[in-house]
């Protein structure tokens, strides 16, 4: 639907996203690449983190954790992305990031310590970023000293 405001905007003669403001919601590519293009002005998601919280719900409960139960609520927000905080959300559109996303971290079996667990994405944006950084650090040190290794026993 945001589309076709969108396109009805533009046929009006006005220009989406400063004459009249669209949003979307479901986070999908076009809407992202409007946002870009500043037409949309922002769009709710995050939804789909409900199937990671029912995997943990399934899986805490295995390990004799009822999330269900009073006291063990765990919650997952909507959030809105717009032109301001567009770069933040990026790496969820990327597979591979979303491949290395350790959700188990947000069991609350493996914690022991909380009895209820946030799946706000921007806490797991900044875990897992500072993850891949320190990864990419280890391999470029390590290529670095292969590198090295390799200078040496060619002299």
């Amino acid at each position: 639907m945001a589309f076709g405001a969108i396109n009805a905007i533009k046929r009006m003669g006005l220009i989406p996203g400063k004459d009249i403001f669209v949003g979307g919601f479901d986070w999908i590519k076009e809407g992202i690449n409007s946002i870009k293009k500043n037409e949309m002005t922002a769009s709710v998601g995050g939804h789909f983190m409900m199937g990671a919280w029912g995997l943990l719900a399934i899986y805490d409960k295995d390990f004799g954790i009822d999330r269900l139960k009073k006291g063990n609520e765990s919650t997952f927000e909507l959030e809105l992305i717009e032109s301001d905080n567009i770069a933040t959300y990026s790496a969820l559109f990327n597979q591979k990031f979303l491949m290395e996303v350790d959700f188990k971290r947000l069991s609350l079996f493996h914690s022991r310590t909380q009895t209820s667990s946030s799946f706000k994405l921007t806490d797991i944006l900044k875990v897992n970023t500072a993850d891949t950084t320190k990864k990419q650090i280890q391999t470029k040190l390590s290529w670095q000293n292969n590198s090295k290794s390799d200078l040496n026993r060619s002299l």
